[in-house]
């Protein structure tokens, strides 16, 4: 599931509006904006967090 930017909650199928995603924080989020957890590291190439980069 999708994450909000600003608060970080999960953005579920009750959450999706036709013309993005209502957080329950009150902000609305493009779809582009979402973010999508475990797609990649934004810490940058010499990160040791643990998350699994994208290639």
């Amino acid at each position: 599931m999708p994450l909000c930017p600003v608060c970080g909650r999960e953005l579920g199928p009750e959450h999706l509006k036709k013309d993005g995603y209502e957080c329950s924080c009150g902000e609305s989020i493009p779809p582009g904006l979402a973010l999508e957890p475990f797609e990649g590291c934004t810490h940058g190439l010499n990160c040791n967090c643990g998350r699994k980069r994208k290639k």
